[in-house]
C-alpha cells in the first residue's frame, strides 16, 4: 500500500522522474500551485527580516478578505483583531485560510482573543523555523502510524504477529508465575505484576469487603461523587510518594490524553523525548487539535531539550514529557539535570513513572540499586515536586496490581483545575475491586515491599548477567526487571519465539515497527512471584536460542532474504 499524494510531495510540481510522470498517469492528478502555496514556499525562502514582511502582508491580506473589506483599505499590525467586528463564522474561516496555506495550527482562541497581524505572524515563524529544525518527523511519524495503513496493511501486521507463538494466546489456568496454555504449563516471563501483588493473599481478601460496602462499580462521574475509597487512596499515594496531593483516573491512557492538553493550553508547548511512551505521543496529538503546539527532542539529549526550549517566551506555557523508566531498557532519564533546565526556561516536567513506582526508591546502594521503598523516579533522585517542578505521573497497574492511575498536584487548586479533564470527567470510574487492591497494596508495600524488592532484584541480575555470558547484548540499565534480549531481524525473533515457546516461556515479543528492523528483541518482565528455577528455564531456552542462530547462520540469513 502506498500513500501517493505524500510520495508525489518530494517532488517539485513539473519535475518529477520520467517513470513517475508514466505512473502519474494512472492516479489522481495533483493540484495545480496556487497563490496560496507559494506564500509558502516565498516564506521558506526569504530572509529574515523579508519573511516577517511577507507574513504581515499575507496574514493582512487574508484578514482584509474575510472582513470584505476593500483591498486598499490597511490595517495596522498591532490592531487587534477583536475590535474589527470578526464573528464566529469569519473567525473559523480565517483560521482554516491561514492553516491550509501557512501548513500550522493556528489556536481558534488566539483569534479570538488577542491577535493581532504582528503577533500571527510571530506565532507562525516560530512554528514553521520549528518543523524545518525537526524534519517534520511529526508528519512521517503520522503517515507511519495511521492514515497510510489500510485494511490489508492492518492484516498483514496481524498475519505476521500470529506468526509469533507467544500473542494472542489464551491462558486457562495461572498457578503462581506458571499459566496453563494449549495444555502445558509456562513459566510467565510477561506480566507486569513487579511486586506480585495480583497473587498476594492479603490483596486477594481486601475485595470482598469493599465490593459489600460499595458495589461493582458505582458509576458516578467523579464531577458529581466518588465512594470513600477514592479519598483513602488518593491519600495514601500522596504519602507514598510524599507529594502534597494526588488525582486519581482509571488508567494512565486517560489521564495523558485529558491533562496534558490542559496543561499547556491552547497557545502552549510540549516538549516530548522522542522514546516516551506511545500515549505520550497520542496525548499530544489531541492537545495539537486544540492548537498546542508540540516538539520532539533526542532521547535523554539536553542540549537538544536546551536548543528548543530556548526559541519560546519565558511566560509561555511549557512541559517537558518524559518517561521515569523507559519501559524497552529500564533507563533512567537525567532528571536532576532536566530540573535545573525546567526552572531556567520556566518550564514544568511530566514524568510518567508507569513502571518505576513500586520498584524505584530512595537510598539506592551497590547491593540495592533500586533504593528503598518503592516511592518512585522523583524520591530516587532526591527531588521535590513543587520546588523541582516535577508532575509526576504513574500507574497502579504494575507494581500495584490494580487498574487505576494518579498525578501529583502541587497544591489543592491545582487538584481542582486537574478535575475538569475531559477524561475525569467524562470516564467511568475505576472499579470498586481495583481501588481496594491498590489500597492493600500500598499497605503490604510497607511492610514487605523490600523484601521483595531485593527478590526481584537479585532474579533479574542473574538472568541479566547469564544472558551477556551466553553472547546477547542485552537492552537493560540499573538490573531493572524489564529484560531485553537482542535477537536481530524478524525471521530471527520469530523463530528465536518459537523456541522460547518449546521451552514453555511465555514472553514479550518485540518486533519491527515498535523497534528497529534488524533489532528485535524478546523482553522478560521479573517479579517477585517468578522463582529462581523459572530464571534458570529461561537462561536454558536463551542458549538453545543462541546455539539455534549461530550454528545455522546462512540458513537464518537465506530466511531473512
Amino acid at each position: 500500500p502506498m500513500n501517493w499524494p505524500m510520495f508525489m510531495r518530494q517532488f517539485p510540481v513539473g519535475q518529477e522522474p520520467p517513470v513517475v510522470r508514466q505512473m502519474q498517469r494512472k492516479m489522481p492528478q495533483r493540484p495545480k500551485a496556487t497563490a496560496t502555496m507559494d506564500v509558502l514556499e516565498r516564506i521558506r525562502t526569504a530572509s529574515g527580516n523579508d519573511r516577517h514582511s511577507l507574513l504581515i502582508t499575507y496574514i493582512g491580506d487574508q484578514l482584509t478578505q474575510v472582513l470584505g473589506l476593500d483591498t486598499s483599505q490597511t490595517m495596522s499590525p498591532e490592531q487587534h483583531w477583536n475590535e474589527l467586528g470578526l464573528d464566529s463564522l469569519m473567525t473559523v474561516e480565517l483560521k482554516n485560510r491561514l492553516d491550509r496555506a501557512l501548513r500550522v495550527s493556528i489556536p481558534l482562541e488566539t483569534i479570538m482573543q488577542d491577535a493581532t497581524t504582528q503577533l500571527l505572524a510571530n506565532m507562525v515563524l516560530q512554528r514553521l523555523d520549528d518543523k524545518a529544525a525537526q524534519g517534520e518527523s511529526q508528519d512521517r511519524r503520522a503517515a507511519e502510524d495511521g492514515y497510510a495503513k489500510n485494511e490489508a496493511t492492518l492484516d498483514a501486521e496481524v498475519q505476521q504477529l500470529r506468526q509469533v507463538p507467544q500473542t494472542y494466546v489464551t491462558a486457562e489456568e495461572q498457578r503462581g508465575r506458571q499459566v496453563l496454555i494449549d495444555g502445558r504449563w509456562r513459566c510467565d516471563f510477561a506480566s507486569c505484576n513487579y511486586l506480585g501483588m495480583d497473587l498476594h493473599p492479603d490483596v486477594i481478601n481486601s475485595i470482598p469487603p469493599a465490593l459489600e460496602k460499595w458495589g461493582v462499580h458505582p458509576s458516578w462521574t467523579r464531577a458529581v461523587a466518588s465512594p470513600g475509597l477514592y479519598a483513602e487512596l488518593e491519600q495514601e499515594l500522596s504519602d507514598l510518594v510524599g507529594a502534597p496531593n494526588t488525582l486519581v483516573f482509571p488508567s494512565v491512557h486517560l489521564l495523558h490524553f485529558g491533562v496534558l492538553p490542559l496543561l499547556a493550553g491552547f497557545n502552549g508547548v510540549i516538549f516530548k523525548d522522542n522514546a516516551a511512551h506511545h500515549s505520550i505521543y497520542e496525548a499530544c496529538l489531541r492537545a495539537q487539535a486544540d492548537g498546542t503546539e508540540w516538539v520532539e527532542f533526542g532521547h535523554n539529549d539536553l542540549d537538544d531539550l536546551a536548543r528548543k526550549l530556548v526559541r519560546y517566551r519565558p511566560e509561555q506555557s511549557k512541559i517537558i514529557a518524559i518517561d521515569g523508566v523507559y519501559s524497552m531498557s529500564g533507563g533512567f532519564p537525567p532528571l536532576r539535570e532536566m530540573a535545573q533546565l525546567a526552572k531556567a526556561h520556566n518550564a514544568v516536567i511530566y514524568v510518567d513513572d508507569a513502571h518505576g513506582l513500586g520498584v524505584i526508591g530512595e537510598n539506592s546502594s551497590e547491593t540495592m540499586p533500586y533504593g528503598y521503598g518503592g516511592r518512585g523516579i522523583v524520591k530516587h533522585f532526591g527531588l521535590d515536586y513543587v520546588e523541582d517542578r516535577i508532575i509526576y505521573v504513574a500507574a497502579l497497574s504494575k507494581s500495584f496490581s490494580s487498574y487505576g492511575a494518579f498525578i501529583t498536584c502541587f497544591d489543592g487548586a491545582m487538584k481542582a483545575r486537574l478535575g475538569l479533564a475531559s477524561t475525569f470527567v467524562f470516564s467511568g470510574p475505576s472499579p470498586v475491586a481495583s481501588l481496594a487492591s491498590a489500597l492493600a497494596g500500598l499497605r503490604v508495600n510497607r511492610e514487605e515491599g523490600d523484601q521483595k524488592r531485593q527478590h526481584v532484584y537479585r532474579l533479574t541480575h542473574k538472568l541479566v548477567a547469564s544472558a551477556k555470558a551466553i553472547g546477547y547484548e542485552v537492552d537493560n540499565e540499573n538490573d531493572f526487571p524489564i529484560v531485553s534480549i537482542v535477537i536481530g531481524n524478524v525471521d530471527q525473533v520469530t523463530e528465536a519465539c518459537k523456541l522460547l515457546w518449546e521451552y514453555d516461556l511465555l514472553i514479550t515479543p518485540a518486533v519491527y515497527p515498535v523497534v528497529p528492523m534488524h533489532r528485535n528483541l524478546a523482553r522478560f518482565s521479573i517479579t517477585a512471584s517468578n522463582t529462581e528455577a523459572e530464571i534458570d528455564q529461561a537462561i536454558k531456552g536463551l542458549q538453545a536460542v543462541w546455539d539455534m542462530i549461530h550454528e545455522n547462520p546462512a540458513e537464518m540469513t537465506e530466511q531473512a532474504v
